[in-house]
Formats: structure tokens, sequence, C-alpha cells
């Protein structure tokens, strides 16, 4: 043990002690949770997330200065943190949005969507795969940042499907090819710090792409089920397969190389794989016609590959954080901004801990979003019926955020005082003594915690640095999905759980990347459920007049069952039969 202190101290902390004890502690750590799922599920109550996230932020604030005595100047910075971070998403569904209206008055959406119709000869089936699973997973691959659900829902909209369902099944699919992110950030940024070294980040992509891949066979006909009958999804089975598979494979090959590309390429791979001459002839276009009216599909994808592919030189020209000036706003905190235009706000409310960074040109709003509105704009100026209609898009994109921002602040605050305070953190606490009562047990109920982190936060990332190293070999799965769903994204799950799934790993003897993937694939399950996911969805979508609980519903099942493949599958590279190896045990640590 002495030597694992040296290695680790981190697995040696101990939670805060409270005045109720252990259950006493957990309850109340949970209290804001429950009674945010209560506010949101119940049909009776059914607040708006514009008043429930932020009762629940509130409630959690209360619960950590009064219950847990931490300090006013840990909880409120965290609270501050967590809205200006709603300043990312906000302005990533504001652009996606403008976009999307942008290509509504250019005429450029009617038509790419009477050719995907084409494409598909009105298969149904076709069109789900071919845009929520084959571009989905290409998108996502680029860009992250929810794209993949506001480019599109709205396609499947044009096509003659049902905004709500829609909305469901971009939601399950963006999911299931979550698990990597944009350029594969969700798992070396997540796990960069770890001192795990590049074989063992690249072992955790290639099996949490196992896990994720293997449940996609599940929860994908689920989702198509929304839009589609089952007696077509069983007809079409064998299609359904195909499509699975041609995106799966390549990304699980390229994934055991590479950090960055392992879901662009499956994503481009499943698109070029469509069997096209089975559906139907599609009508003969003109080259300039083609790239006059997918310009701002074409184009969003080049932005995205010039900002973020290191080999282009740019990613470091739009994220340098060299400040050009700064200035001291006293005690609210040092504000400063670089010659990139990144703006940070640091030692907010005097807390070192606490800070906030916005790269203006490197999070997809300006680039690609706002850039392609314009030059799209710009190009097809003649097809606008009216010259107001210049300005249209970015005046009905900021309309429809106005009922969103409240929501959204509330569960990012809400998410950044569940995770900061160390082992004074709700996080920590429910997590250290769940893995103590349940034992091996843990891993049955892991995948549910952390997709519940995610449903508060929206994110897999989230979710994975929550938990992290609290998991153990024991509930890691739902304590995977919970953090992703208070978390926010997947990334923000790694993030916020990460470190305590690591120590507890390494205390119980099993392998550290089969934790960290668990921990991932389960985050994608609290994706689906999230509530900033879904606010995001219902914004793009003008979806206000439903409530985030009739979403939830629909996604939950499948959630649920990704959440069991994903820890039926982690138990293959967690243990090993008696007198037999790990199947696929990690890589040597690189030395401290």
């Amino acid at each position: 043990m002495a030597e694992l202190a040296t290695q680790h101290p981190a697995a040696l902390l101990t939670p805060v002690p409270t005045p109720w004890g252990p259950a006493g502690a957990v309850v109340m750590c949970l209290l804001p949770i429950l009674f945010l799922i209560l506010v949101t599920m119940v049909k009776r109550i059914m607040l708006p997330s514009r008043v429930g996230l932020p009762a629940a932020a509130a409630l959690m604030a209360v619960v950590r200065l009064a219950y847990l005595s931490a300090p006013p100047l840990e909880v409120l910075p965290a609270a501050l943190d967590g809205c200006l971070e709603a300043l990312i998403p906000l302005s990533v569904v504001f652009g996606a949005i403008a976009l999307f209206k942008t290509m509504e008055y250019t005429k450029c959406m009617p038509w790419m969507m009477l050719h995907v119709k084409s494409l598909s000869a009105g298969n149904p089936v076709a069109e789900v795969f071919l845009i929520g699973w084959a571009f989905a997973c290409t998108i996502e691959g680029i860009g992250g940042f929810g794209a993949p659900v506001a480019l599109g829902a709205p396609m499947l909209v044009s096509l003659g499907h049902e905004p709500l369902p829609s909305v469901v099944v971009l939601v399950i699919l963006n999911s299931l090819c979550s698990h990597l992110g944009s350029v594969g950030m969700v798992v070396w940024f997540s796990f960069n710090d770890m001192g795990l070294g590049d074989a063992n980040i690249l072992l955790i992509g290639a099996k949490a792409t196992v896990m994720v891949g293997v449940g996609a066979f599940v929860c994908a006909p689920m989702a198509a089920s929304f839009l589609v009958p089952w007696r077509e999804i069983f007809r079409n089975w064998l299609f359904i397969c195909l499509s699975l598979l041609s995106a799966i494979v390549p990304t699980f090959v390229v994934a055991t190389y590479s950090q960055d590309f392992p879901v662009v390429v499956g994503g481009a791979v499943s698109s070029a794989s469509v069997p096209v001459d089975e559906l139907v002839e599609v009508p003969p276009l003109t080259l300039k016609d083609t790239l006059l009216r997918s310009m701002p599909i074409w184009l969003t994808v080049i932005i995205l590959l010039i900002t973020r592919v290191p080999q282009m030189k740019v990613k470091g020209l739009v994220t340098s954080t060299s400040p050009s000036f700064t200035v001291n706003f006293g005690t609210l905190g040092k504000f400063s901004m670089s010659s990139s235009l990144v703006l940070q706000l640091s030692a907010i409310l005097t807390s070192p801990d606490a800070s906030f960074t916005y790269q203006l040109l490197y999070v997809p709003c300006i680039l690609p979003f706002i850039a392609a509105a314009v030059i799209t704009l710009l190009v097809h100026r003649r097809d606008l019926d009216t010259p107001k209609l210049w300005t249209a898009p970015f005046k009905e994109a900021y309309a429809r955020m106005a009922g969103t921002v409240a929501a959204m602040m509330g569960a990012l605050a809400l998410a950044e005082m569940i995770r900061t305070g160390g082992a004074g953190s709700p996080a920590f606490i429910v997590g250290y003594y769940f893995s103590a009562w349940l034992g091996k047990g843990y891993v049955a109920v892991a995948g549910l915690l952390g997709a519940l982190s995610s449903f508060v936060g929206g994110s897999v990332m989230a979710g994975n640095l929550t938990f992290g190293d609290i998991q153990k070999d024991r509930v890691a799965g739902l304590l995977g999905a919970l953090s992703s769903f208070v978390g926010g994204s997947v990334m923000a799950g790694n993030l916020t759980f990460g470190d305590i799934q690591k120590v507890a790993a390494v205390r119980i003897g099993v392998p550290v990347t089969s934790m960290l993937a668990l921990q991932d694939a389960t985050c994608c399950a609290g994706k689906m459920i999230c509530i900033a996911n879904i606010l995001a969805c219902k914004a793009v979508m003008n979806l206000s007049h439903v409530g985030e609980g009739e979403l939830i519903k629909r996604t939950a099942l499948p959630a649920l069952v990704l959440i069991v493949v994903s820890t039926a599958m982690s138990c293959l590279f967690l243990f090993a039969a008696p007198g037999q190896q790990l199947v696929w045990p990690d890589h040597p640590l690189p030395a401290a």
C-alpha cells in the first residue's frame, strides 16, 4: 500500500466527514439530482428546464454550503464558471441554427433533400442510416459539439419525417458514435494527463469502440423504430447490419493506430458504402450545381478539417493563449485576450481553480457555421426572395435561443458544483461510498451512474472526468453513464470521473484501460438522456412546446440497453477466468 500511495496518492483519499454519516452524505449529494428528475419526469409537475435546472443548481449550492461545509469561495466560483461555460454550447447551437436557416432561404436545403430522397428511393430505412448514421459519424468525427444532431435532424424533417421522432433518432445514433468525439479528443484529451502513455490511450479508444459497436446493433434499430415500422426494419436487416459494420469496423481498425481520425474514417467509409444501385438511379447532376448547392455542408467540413487537423498548422493559430493584453477586474477575476482571439477569465472570485476560456475561432460557431452561412448567402444571394432575408437566419437563430439560456446555464452550473472540490465534491462522495458498499457488484450499476451524470450536464466528456478514478471494477458502467448525465458531454464526463476510475482500477488490480473504456462507453448512454443535449436539439428544431421528459422517455430504453451491453462487454476485458490471462491487458505504464 505504501508503494501504491507513492505512485497514486489520490488512491488513499477519503471523503470529508459529514454530520449524518456515509448514507446521509450520499442522499444529500444526490438530492438536487433527484429533485431535477422529479420535476422533469413527473407529468403533474414537469417544470420547464429554464426553471428546474437553475432551481436544482441553487439546491446543490445549499447542500454544498450548509451540509458539506464547503467554502463559499469554492462553491460560488464553480457556479459562475458553469454559467460561463454555457456560452460554448449556446454559441454552437446559435451557429448551427443560423446555417440551416440560411440553407432554407437560399434553396440549398430543398435541393439537397430532393437528391437524398432520390438516392434512397424514398426508403425511410435508407434515409435514417444515410443521415442519422453515416453522415452523423463523419460530422461527429470532425466537429463534435452536437453538430451531427443540429445538422441531421433538420435534414430528416426536410425529407418529410416528423420533428420529434427525428430528434430522438439523431440523439440516439449520434451518441453511438460519440465515444471518440471530434478528432478523437474525447479520449486523448480526457485521459492525456493520467500518465498512461500513447499506447494505452489507443487501447481505451479501441476497447470503447468494441463496447459501443456491439451495443449499436441493438440500439440503432431501436432508434430507427421511432421513424420506421419494425416490419420495415426487419425487411432491411441486412442493409442495417452492413451500414453499421461499414462504420464500426474501419473505426476500430483506425483506432488501434491513430487517436485523431477513427470516427471520421468510419463515417466516410459508411457514406461511400451505401448500395446506391439497389435503391434507385440518381438523376444526372452537373458538377457546378452539386458544388454550389452542397456548399454549406462541404464548406463546414473543410473549415473543421483545416482548424482541427494538426498537420494543417492552423489549430495553433486559432487556439494560442498567449495574451496580447490583460485587464484586472479585481476580485471578479483577471480577463485576457490573446492574438488568436482566445478569451480567458481566470481566478474567478479569487478562486485559483475557477477559470473560463472561450476560443472564439475554434469553438464551432464563427468557424465554421457563421462563416459558411455568410459565404452561402453571398454565393446564392439571387435565390433570396427579398434582400431583407440577409439577416433573417441570424434573427431567427437568436429568437430560438432566448428560452435556452437559463436552462443551459443552470445545467452547467449544477455540473460544476457536483464535480469540483476534490474529496469534498458530491461526485467523489457518491462514487467512493457506492464502490465501498457494493463491492464487486459496483460494476453492475456503474454504467447507470455514469449516464446520470450526463443527464444533468449533457456530455460524455464531463462524465468521464467526473467519475473516472472512482469507478473501480464495480459500478463503473453505471457511474460512467451518470458522469455523462451530469457533465454535459462524453469528454466532460471523462474529465470529471476519469482520475477516480484510474485510482480504483489500480487499487483492485484490473486493467486501467478497460475501466476507462467502460467509463467512456457508458457516457455515450448518458448523452442519450442528457438535458443539455436535448435542450440544444429542441432549440434547433423549434420544439419549445415539447417537454424534455417526453424526449427522455423515448431515449431512456436505448440508453439502458447500451449500459447493459457495455457493462457485459467490459467484463471480458476486466476479468480473466481462473488460470487464464486477461483478454486485452494494459500496455506497460510509462515510468513516472
